[in-house]
């Protein structure tokens, strides 16, 4: 069901938005240190902006200024900021989940706005009741206030206001399985969606109207509001309507027993539910690293503080050395010294300091990095394997014995991919940390070369490829064998997955300035140029599906350019799209 009603919430309740979270405390520091100064409304107004910038860091904060504000415009009865005050602290304490209070403040809030004879005003206090009592699941009293509200916005003629509260209307009789008057609301709201031309809200009604036939069981016409409804949020990228969309779907078909295409819904509804899990997760992420800059930022401040004070106190002692320096000689000589040791002894500690602050921003960037690719990649491989399993342990004994085989296919593939993820994963995290040894020696390449290609030669049959091996049997290297076997599994298995069916990749060696210059060339789908100076670069991992939608993270080919490098060689890359590529990278001669 399209969760209408909690983004209205959002959307009438979050007044501002804070630029970043550094502008934001300065912002805020600043009216705080201005607010005692003045008085009246104009004091309310710095309450006002107070309030509003503690929003998006600290909902208590903001209640302690909101309320403030409303006292302050009770005592001077000043009925517009009584007004902002009341609708403020009715969204806070609705953040809080603090629902009584919620309430409180905004039937405060409408009896302000009647006070003002605001009907705009008292629409949105109606609507905004609405909201908060269908959050505690009272759908009729939410029903009542929808009406209220709905009443005013008809004579206010405001044409989007009226749809958004058919609609919301709609989705409390969606709620209480009075189908038909639901759909006499979504039809209404529909019509007028049409008449705007809004094409957001037309793909939102067609969803809508769409689940309640599906609810109905009369599947044709679910099917024909659905597919409507994503063309047009294909046509718009409205990521959130389309992945409703496909949940509906999967739903429908699961009722009528169509186990095949509600695996399919199923899937591209938690492909796009995960995309968007992640983009929030970067988000939090990227919020975290403002907040540490500005502490740290902070810190540098208080640092060169304490040590300005040193140095002032420092010119101060010298002043006076300076002025008894003949009565004083001896004394200051012993003080010269032990003030050169000191400083010595500072010298060192600062140096010691700087050191770690470069060993520690080294560890946080690594850390970031590790983090990075484990809250994308390894979450999004398990969640593939989570949906699978899911999908069978709901409906296994409905499953065919084709379907069932099937699905256990795909569940061994994303096993396979999942593990690959994890044992790169573990390599890099160890690479970083220096827990791998290096150890080279002396072997042949040819015979490594072939054990790599027995160990897949199931996947080469799968896509019917045929690998072809142009090094000599005499040629020796001089380099760790693990980490060139780690190097060769990641290329191959590239090669692999990259290549159309029924065609060849080719493994040469030759010998280029006292080095062995290795080239591994697939004929496949290839790199785009404007991705091949990302492929080694843990800060801009990505990773593309194969020709049989194979999936990986990326990491792999970093993995390979550490090892390489560490082994005394060079890793490049050519190649075209469409037509395949070839990895070339050097190893030391024995």
């Amino acid at each position: 069901m399209l969760n209408w009603l909690k983004y209205p919430v959002i959307i009438l309740f979050s007044f501002w938005y804070a630029s970043s979270v550094i502008a934001q405390h300065s912002k805020t520091d600043s009216l705080i240190s201005i607010l005692e100064k003045n008085d009246g409304e104009k004091k309310m107004e710095i309450l006002r902006q107070i309030s509003k910038e503690y929003m998006n860091s600290s909902v208590e904060e903001a209640i302690k200024y909101a309320s403030s504000l409303l006292e302050l415009a009770e005592q001077e009865h000043n009925l517009k900021y009584v007004d902002l005050a009341s609708s403020f602290l009715g969204e806070a304490y609705f953040y809080l989940d603090d629902i009584e209070k919620s309430i409180e403040y905004f039937k405060k809030f409408l009896a302000t706005n009647i006070k003002q004879d605001d009907t705009d005003g008292i629409a949105t206090a109606y609507n905004n009741l609405g909201i908060v009592y269908r959050y505690i699941e009272d759908y009729q009293a939410s029903i009542a206030y929808y009406l209220e509200s709905l009443r005013l916005k008809e004579k206010l003629n405001d044409s989007t206001g009226i749809s958004n509260t058919l609609n919301n209307i709609g989705v409390m009789h969606f709620h209480m399985s009075n189908f038909q008057n639901a759909l006499h609301y979504y039809n209404r709201s529909y019509q007028i969606e049409l008449a705007l031309k809004n094409k957001s809200g037309i793909a939102t009604s067609q969803l809508n109207i769409g689940e309640v036939y599906s609810k109905l069981n009369q599947y044709e016409k679910a099917l024909t509001y659905f597919h409507r409804s994503i063309e047009i949020s294909e046509s718009i990228d409205d990521q959130f309507t389309l992945e409703t969309n496909y949940k509906c779907m999967y739903d429908m078909y699961k009722r009528k027993i169509d186990f095949q295409k509600a695996l399919y819904y199923y899937e591209l509804f938690n492909e796009l539910r995960n995309k968007r899990l992640n983009q929030e997760t970067r988000k939090e992420i990227a919020e975290l690293e403002i907040q540490y800059e500005s502490k740290k930022k902070q810190q540098e401040i208080e640092i060169l503080n304490k040590q300005n004070k040193q140095s002032r106190l420092i010119i101060s002692i010298l002043s006076i050395t300076f002025t008894l320096f003949i009565i004083l000689l001896i004394i200051l000589y012993r003080q010269v010294r032990a003030r050169k040791k000191a400083f010595k002894l500072l010298t060192i500690q600062t140096n010691k300091i700087i050191e770690q602050s470069k060993i520690l921003r080294e560890l946080n960037h690594t850390k970031d990095k590790f983090f990075s690719i484990i809250s994308h990649d390894l979450k999004g491989a398990i969640g593939g394997f989570l949906s699978q399993t899911d999908f069978l342990a709901q409906d296994f004994e409905n499953l065919t014995p084709s379907d069932s085989h099937d699905l256990i296919i795909r569940m061994n593939q994303s096993s396979e991919q999942l593990y690959s993820l994890l044992e790169n994963l573990l390599l890099w995290s160890r690479a970083q940390t220096g827990d791998i040894p290096h150890k080279p020696e002396k072997f042949k390449l040819r015979k490594l070369v072939d054990s790599i290609l027995d160990l897949y030669e199931e996947h080469l049959k799968q896509k019917e490829l045929k690998a072809i091996v142009k090094i000599d049997y005499d040629l020796e290297v001089f380099a760790d064998l693990n980490m060139l076997s780690t190097v060769f599994r990641n290329l191959v298995l590239n090669a692999i997955k990259f290549s159309y069916l029924q065609n060849t990749i080719v493994l040469t060696a030759k010998l280029v300035d006292e080095k062995a210059e290795v080239q591994i060339t697939d004929h496949g789908v290839g790199i785009k140029e404007k991705d091949l100076e990302r492929l080694f670069k843990i800060e801009e991992s990505f990773s593309t599906p194969g020709t049989k939608r194979e999936k990986g993270s990326g990491l792999g080919l970093i993995l390979c350019k550490e090892f390489i490098e560490k082994n005394g060689g060079t890793i490049k890359v050519e190649s075209e799209p469409g037509k395949g590529s070839a990895f070339l990278f050097t190893i030391p001669l024995s």
